[in-house]
């Protein structure tokens, strides 16, 4: 924590570039106060944005969850020692002087600074301001003597309509790429300036990424990656902000910062599609510790769902949250003033796709969706196996048959993804799969099990039923379209259980192809002759009619 401020502010030094200050700031104010007790007796040697009971989560080495909980101190010994540098660093460099004899105002909070300006003129300049719990800081400028010099101050990246005042008198502000507005003026005793930095509350959303526990302790090079655009890895949150502050749900802490109220409610998803945020302000304490009693608050829409991580492995879930439920209104608090929090929030999933909105449409199968001609096996289509032409498979049946319910023919992407079925372990859905779901579909079908080796064991079925799940949350990263899954036409009770469950979890549609499967006319070997036994018993004309039925009274119904 201590060493982050520093090496923001370091780099400051070195670039001029605002933007280390923004992050330096966003560090000081959330995960600076968390870091330690109210009374500065005891600290944390890891922090978690999610902190709903002591020793959780573990942490991936060092003392391990010990480490998640405020004592005296902690082995190693190093946080103990640097804890006390936090402040520091941060307030000797809220001023810096600039290359032009000028100062530079880098990070805000009420402070006093004695420097040397222009041609080396004493000055002193004396900040009045409750930042950041509130938009305003006062400036008074008291050089010795009338002197000319710049003055720079940082605007962070998060405000978007900034305002600066000279003894009263509105100035243009011009922020500079690197951050800055600078005043190049003749300073008189007395002068004054008035920034003022308008906060904005707003919704975050994102994906976590990260593998999370069982750890075993061992130290090791840690990768990290810049989220791709568009991507579907990891599990979707959503955070709150206002200005540089983070907030969170607050569970409050009791008899002292390790235990939590056991009444307190915090299974909770954020209502990301209307959060509600509306801000609320009291007056600044006498004497500030943090408190829960926060002078700032926000209120926010959430929704009360069934969450309940393990302590030690604490997940959020895997899809956006689809429910029913009223909204309530939470009161949130600065990240700060929290010993046990939620500031990474389940997500609301957005509203379903209605059927007379379906424009694209999504295939994932294997061979039944979608084979290419193969000479050795006698098969010549590049369509699923085994309809008499391409008009006749399920996926172009389905398609028509939409296109006559909404008026306009779905674009359509067919892909066959029998090499999941095969490799479900270990196969990464969001590498292998990222343009698929980059086409945005209104509809997904998902129609695979056939080529799933045996589950032989609960251990089988768990990593398979894990990997139909990947594919139903990158189905649903961004919105909530239709999702179909079909149960295997040649019925197998240990996946076609899998495939209930994860379509259950997901909130989707499950078409029971099993039935129709055993139904022998509609197997492609009724209608003509094969060479090729495999080929004859995939579903024929007859059977792929009766699956786009099925799957389009499904989706209508």
């Amino acid at each position: 924590m201590a060493g982050y401020i520093w090496s923001q502010i370091c780099l400051l030094f070195v670039t001029g570039d605002g933007r280390m200050a923004d992050r330096a700031e966003r560090a000081f104010f959330n995960a600076g106060p968390a870091t330690v007790s109210r009374d500065f007796k005891t600290h944390v040697y890891f922090q978690s944005p999610n902190r709903f009971a002591n020793l959780s989560p573990d942490f991936p080495h060092g003392p391990r969850a010990e480490g998640g909980a405020y004592q005296r101190k902690h082995s190693p010994l190093c946080c103990t020692a640097a804890l006390n540098r936090i402040v520091p660093w941060y307030v000797t460099h809220m001023w810096m002087a600039t290359y032009d004899n000028g100062l530079a105002a880098t990070c805000y909070g009420p402070c006093r600074v004695t420097a040397l300006a222009a041609n080396r003129v004493p000055v002193v300049i004396t900040c009045k301001t409750d930042y950041p719990f509130n938009e305003t800081i006062e400036m008074s400028v008291q050089p010795v003597h009338e002197a000319a010099f710049p003055l720079d101050f940082r605007i962070p990246g998060w405000c978007a309509a900034p305002a600066l005042s000279v003894n009263g008198a509105a100035v243009t502000l011009d922020r500079k790429p690197s951050g800055f507005a600078r005043i190049h003026r003749t300073w008189k005793p007395g002068d004054t300036v008035r920034l003022h930095l308008p906060m904005t509350a707003t919704v975050q959303t994102g994906r976590d990424a990260a593998l999370g526990a069982p750890y075993d302790g061992v130290h090791r090079a840690t990768t990290v990656t810049i989220p791709e655009e568009n991507s579907t890895r990891g599990v979707p949150y959503a955070s709150v902000s206002y200005g540089p502050l983070l907030f969170a749900l607050p569970i409050p802490d009791t008899t002292d910062a390790n235990t939590p109220d056991a009444s307190a409610r915090w299974q909770y998803a954020l209502d990301v599609q209307q959060p509600g945020l509306k801000v609320e302000r009291s007056a600044m304490p006498a004497q500030w510790d943090w408190p829960l009693k926060s002078p700032l608050k926000l209120r926010a829409n959430a929704i009360e769902v069934a969450w309940n991580p393990e302590p030690k492995v604490p997940r959020l879930p895997l899809l956006p949250v689809a429910t029913r439920k009223s909204p309530e209104q939470l009161t949130l608090i600065p990240y700060g003033c929290t010993k046990f929090r939620i500031s990474m929030f389940p997500v609301t999933a957005e509203p379903e796709v209605k059927p007379s909105a379906i424009h694209r449409i999504l295939f994932l199968g294997n061979s039944i969706t979608l084979h290419g001609p193969k000479a050795d096996i006698g098969w010549t289509g590049n369509w699923g196996m085994a309809a008499s032409s391409e008009d006749k498979d399920y996926v172009h049946l389905v398609t028509s048959a939409l296109a006559r319910h909404t008026g306009s023919t779905p674009q359509i992407m067919v892909r066959n993804i029998a090499d999941f079925e095969r490799n479900y372990a270990t196969y990464d859905v969001d590498a292998q799969m990222k343009d698929f779901f980059a086409f945005d579909p209104d509809l997904v079908v998902l129609a695979i099990g056939e080529n799933v080796p045996a589950l032989g064991s609960e251990d089988a079925k768990a990593q398979f039923k894990a990997g139909v799940m990947n594919i139903l949350r990158c189905a649903l990263a961004k919105r909530h379209p239709l999702v179909v899954v079909r149960s295997c036409f040649w019925a197998d009770a240990a996946k076609d259980q899998m495939l209930s469950q994860a379509c259950q979890e997901a909130g989707g549609i499950l078409v029971e192809a099993g039935p129709l499967g055993r139904d022998a006319a509609n197997a492609a070997r009724s209608e003509r002759s094969f060479t090729h036994d495999g080929v004859a018993g995939h579903p024929g004309d007859k059977g792929m009619k009766a699956l786009a039925d099925a799957i389009v009274q499904a989706v209508l119904k």
